[in-house]
């Protein structure tokens, strides 16, 4: 099994104050992956537009998490 990496060169623009995500934290995240050899391993996938069925299933998924 291979493990998809899915980006978009927007994503590093995301700022957003307070929240977690910044364009700092996704470049060292792939900077370790390419360091490791990982990132080479991976399936390049293109982000894609968000349903109401994908934002139902992200909802789902996120309740089952949080009750684990």
């Amino acid at each position: 099994m291979r493990t998809a990496f899915v980006t978009d060169p927007s994503h590093v623009a995301h700022v957003s104050p307070g929240h977690p995500e910044h364009p700092e934290r996704l470049e060292a995240i792939v900077a370790q992956l390419e360091a490791r050899g990982l990132r080479q391993r991976m399936v390049d996938l293109a982000p894609r537009e968000a349903t109401d069925r994908s934002e139902e299933h992200t909802s789902e998924l996120q309740s089952r998490l949080h009750l684990v």
